[in-house]
């Protein structure tokens, strides 16, 4: 029980002072291995070794951050998500070059360094900066050497960039090195500065799902803060949050999400004034966006002078069935889950997206939340928002072949043609698959009828 206590409070406290919450994703077994492997190691009980424990830049917390973090990741990850970037550099802040871009949570650099390798493509003049909270991941960035299996997807002009470094290693070539530059960060502290002081870029990508509601809502007001005017925030797929940034509002970009600080705020229209107006319960509409083209090229971006909305729609939770939310999260997670998707079949989207929100409040890493939140964006006609919860469904859970199938409708629709034929390929991947070995959903029982037709619909539109 004494192990047991301790561990809770190396838990709460490495939440409060990095945001990473050990709970996640079932590791607590892991801490308590690790806790039980340190104290062995120094001959002291774990009461006096988590007393000990007096901030984050005590050894023993880095080595416990070292040990716990996750540094999976690769070059070109998410490629439409890094090519938008690019192009709306290009585009928009053309004149505002070098563009100031940073990217905190960048593990060993791989996404750090694909941005500089666009920009060496593009011709745009880029200043990087990557961070992590892990200094061994810092340093492997620093040295910019790479197995080819993070190199796998590299188009051949961008693979151009990296050398054989011998010993099956390849090394970032000179020319992108100089534009960038790693150091540590932790995203709870205040944002990383700027050379000229305010960040036109941030990319912060899959970071913010191992974090707590409270912490991941003081990383992304930091982060909001440190943007440049007119500056964008990126997030990942998995990132959702549910919040209104001051100054800040959500923009549709080709069918993906971004965050962007208003210049100035629009003659009347105080967030606060207009949220405190808003009636309770009242979903946010997303506004609808134009393409932009200059010089042939186009970025769709929402131009309306509107007052800054909420990147996700904050509404009032109603009790979950049986009144109070059991206190374990998983019971939690799945009371809210059930609700939703009944909502949903219901007919009812809008209170279906109340309580999907809810469950992936509770559990961000969970998959089927994020699949059925996903099916409500969608069902309301709200495209932006459903594709990214469905991006993240498929992220945290692959097999989740109801998501592809909502995306693929989803990017038909948006004329994205080889995206959409990439996911009716996945669904038809999957349904081919004999029914025991499938990822099962809430709502498997309900379109087992239908999965035929679903099935060659897939295969119709795959080619």
């Amino acid at each position: 029980m004494v192990a047991s206590e301790a561990a809770r409070r190396l838990v709460e406290a490495l939440v409060s002072w990095t945001g990473i919450d050990l709970e996640r994703g079932g590791r607590r077994a892991a801490v308590d291995r690790f806790l039980e492997n340190r104290t062995r190691a120094l001959g002291v009980s774990a009461t006096a070794y988590v007393d000990s424990l007096d901030g984050p830049d005590h050894p023993e917390v880095k080595e416990l951050v070292e040990a716990f973090t996750v540094g999976h990741t690769w070059f070109y990850r998410d490629p439409e998500q890094l090519e938008l970037i690019s192009r709306l550099i290009e585009t928009e802040l053309h004149d505002q070059q070098p563009v100031q871009v940073w990217v905190p949570g960048c593990a060993t650099g791989e996404d750090v360094y694909t941005l500089a390798m666009l920009a060496a493509r593009s011709g745009w003049r880029g200043s990087f900066l990557g961070t992590d909270i892990n200094a061994g991941f810092v340093e492997r960035a620093r040295a910019g050497r790479y197995s080819a299996w993070t190199l796998r997807n590299l188009p051949p002009e961008i693979r151009a960039h990296l050398h054989d470094g011998g010993g099956g290693q390849f090394e970032v070539a000179r020319q992108v090195r100089s534009m960038v530059r790693f150091g540590c960060h932790n995203l709870l502290d205040p944002a990383a500065p700027s050379p000229t002081g305010a960040w036109n870029i941030i990319l912060c990508r899959n970071v913010l799902i191992y974090f707590r509601p409270a912490q991941t809502l003081a990383a992304i007001e930091q982060l909001g803060r440190a943007l440049a005017s007119n500056g964008w925030l990126f997030l990942g797929a998995s990132d959702a949050i549910s919040t209104t940034l001051p100054g800040v509002r959500q923009i549709a970009l080709e069918g993906r999400s971004a965050l962007r600080r208003l210049s100035a705020r629009p003659k009347g229209a105080a967030g606060t004034e207009q949220s405190a107006a808003r009636p309770k319960g009242a979903v946010v509409a997303r506004p609808s966006f134009e393409r932009d083209r200059q010089g042939g090229r186009g970025i769709g971006i929402d131009r309306r002078a509107e007052a800054p909305c909420p990147t996700v729609c904050t509404l009032p939770p109603p009790a979950p069935p049986g009144g109070e939310v059991p206190a374990d999260r998983q019971k939690a997670r799945d009371a809210w889950l059930a609700r939703g998707v009944a909502a949903l079949e219901a007919g009812q989207t809008q209170s279906a997206l109340v309580d999907l929100i809810k469950a992936i409040e509770v559990d961000t890493l969970c998959g089927e939340a994020h699949l059925f939140a996903g099916i409500a964006y969608h069902l309301s006609g709200d495209a932006p928002s459903a594709v990214q919860a469905l991006r993240a469904a498929i992220l945290l859970e692959p097999d989740l072949w109801l998501a592809s199938f909502y995306l693929a409708l989803n990017y038909e629709k948006a004329g994205q043609k080889t995206e959409a034929a990439r996911e009716f390929r996945n669904v038809a991947r999957a349904l081919a698959q004999p029914t025991a070995v499938r990822r099962e959903t809430l709502l498997s029982d309900k379109l087992a009828v239908w999965e035929n037709d679903i099935a060659a619909l897939a295969r119709s539109r795959a080619r």
